[in-house]
């Protein structure tokens, strides 16, 4: 079972968001990507999801559900401190971390890859934030864990922000049997991207909701969430922990849903998670979903033999589908849409 891993966080994060407006986190002329605080309080619809929500959280969820339950839904903490008009803590560089038995996180304290070990090699998710992290970072860190670089065969990249597709260039160059691949709409913003200084990727296989990715003994789902991007990627992830198998669904983008059509992305991905039996939500951004999770990863890859912190049983789990399904809805029905 899960343990709580921020005492008093949820606190703090609201209190953050009070300062700016929801609204703005958009660019300017855009649609806005959230609904505001007050949007959220005066609509009777958005009142009644929150309220469905907060039934599910209990017990034992109440820190997911106001976590969630937010006119912004979960954010980084470092986002929500610089629209706070405050300045963010300097990134950290973090030691490599088996946070499963066959799946390891690599880079930061707020962003990092992640690599699942299997039979015939090795699956790459992102790739850090530039070609110099890929090579110093990502790739020694892989070697510190006893895996081989030269056995990375696929590079799957939640999404085409910076952040998360910087390295591939330099994984393309030098892992040339690797095969990236990202869906359509995001291999045009990586190709575009949003530094200039930074070399870009090639455009290689274009994923799809559903595509099944597998290497070896692993099979990985590939499950399409736009919202945060237009082709933002989750992954079913099938891990073990003391010899138990489990699933986990990693999430590129949060819980962005802009759209009505967003949010029907999103609902069938959760459903999809239900149907799969989820136990854990893990996310490119460790920091983002439970409050910072590398504690409890650590945790894990220190005390391997203990039950795993991050592990929800199937109970709780879709308790917790329920309060990011209901938190969705609530925030599409304040700004308008039902």
């Amino acid at each position: 079972m899960r343990k709580r891993f921020s005492a008093g966080f949820v606190v703090a994060v609201c209190a953050v968001l009070v300062g700016p407006s929801p609204a703005s986190a958009g660019q300017s002329g855009q649609t806005p990507r959230y609904p505001t605080e007050s949007q959220m309080m005066e609509s009777t619809v958005a009142q009644q999801h929150v309220e469905t929500a907060r039934a599910a959280a209990t017990p034992g969820l109440m820190e997911e559900f106001e976590r969630t339950c937010t006119a912004m839904g979960p954010q980084r903490p470092a986002l929500l401190v610089e629209m706070a008009g405050q300045t963010r803590a300097p990134r950290e560089q973090v030691e490599p971390v088996r946070v499963f038995d066959n799946l390891y996180y690599f880079g930061f304290n707020d962003v990092g890859s992640w690599a699942i070990s299997t039979s015939d090699g090795l699956i790459l998710i992102d790739a850090l934030n530039t070609s110099e992290e890929a090579e110093e970072i990502l790739i020694p860190g892989l070697r510190q864990m006893g895996l081989n670089p030269d056995e990375i065969k696929y590079v799957l990249v939640g999404h085409g922000h910076n952040d998360h597709v910087g390295g591939v260039s330099y994984l393309q160059h030098t892992y040339e049997d690797a095969q990236i691949m990202l869906t359509g709409a995001d291999w045009d913003l990586a190709i575009a991207g949003e530094r200039t200084d930074r070399p870009r990727p090639t455009r290689d296989a274009v994923a799809i909701h559903g595509q099944k990715v597998t290497l070896g003994d692993t099979t990985v789902t590939l499950a399409v969430t736009p919202g945060h991007t237009l082709g933002s990627l989750g992954f079913f992830i099938p891990v073990t922990h003391n010899g138990a198998s489990h699933t986990v669904l990693l999430l590129s983008g949060v819980l962005q849903t802009p759209t009505p059509e967003d949010l029907v992305g999103l609902e069938r991905v959760l459903n999809e998670a239900r149907s799969m039996n989820v136990q854990a939500v893990l996310n490119g951004h460790p920091d983002l979903f439970y409050g910072q999770t590398l504690p409890a990863m650590q945790s894990a890859s220190r005390n391997p033999d203990m039950p795993h912190e991050m592990l929800y049983d199937s109970e709780q789990f879709g308790r917790y589908l329920t309060i990011m399904t209901e938190c969705s809805r609530a925030r599409i029905a304040a700004m308008g849409s039902h």
